[in-house]
């Protein structure tokens, strides 16, 4: 599919500031994937898909999961920000047809990550939380490091998001705490 096609598609979905920050993502996304030596077409594709799933109502999403024999489960019922990351997934394959394991993966995984990503997938998941409007605490250390290292900045992302998650009462995903413990195996890190 063109990149045209796919914005169009994306635009014609989402919010204008939803779109706008896919936008962003894409941008900075290119740039780490030149960095990091992934391929750019794909990083393309995976960071303007990467919140299709926004444009479905909570019960849509809800429903795409359980088609596809996924419910969500307690911790997506308890934050449900997290099932357009899944749903969004699934929009790609059905609805624009990308088979593309490691673009599917990019988009289902930008919100909790998990353990063994693809180099495509984490540079997704950095850009979504380090793209130019994005404001918090750590934030600059984060789009310093993932030029410099690519495994310590997704330590860091998971450590702070796990932090930030606990200290807001929130439940946090087991993939998130199996993904932040495998990079900090990774990096001989105790935690």
């Amino acid at each position: 599919m063109e990149r045209s096609d796919m914005l169009n598609f994306v635009a014609a979905r989402l919010s204008k500031d939803r779109f706008e920050h896919s936008l962003r993502v894409e941008d900075l996304a290119k740039k780490l994937a030149k960095i990091w030596q992934v391929d750019e077409t794909k990083t393309s594709q995976a960071a303007i898909l990467h919140d299709i799933g926004r444009s479905k109502s909570l019960a849509e999403s809800v429903q795409m999961l359980v088609d596809f024999g996924t419910p969500p489960d307690e911790i997506m019922q308890a934050q449900p920000v997290l099932l357009h990351a899944f749903s969004g997934s699934l929009i790609a394959k059905k609805e624009l047809g990308i088979e593309d394991e490691e673009i599917l993966e990019a988009i289902a995984y930008h919100t909790v990550a998990k353990a063994g990503m693809s180099p495509l997938a984490e540079i997704i998941f950095l850009a979504d939380i380090t793209e130019s409007e994005r404001s918090w605490c750590g934030v600059d250390i984060l789009r310093e490091l993932q030029k410099e290292d690519i495994k310590k900045a997704m330590f860091f992302a998971l450590e702070e998001t796990i932090k930030w998650l606990k200290e807001q009462g929130k439940m946090v995903y087991p993939s998130a705490i199996e993904a932040r413990d495998y990079y900090a195996g990774l990096l001989n890190i105790k935690i």
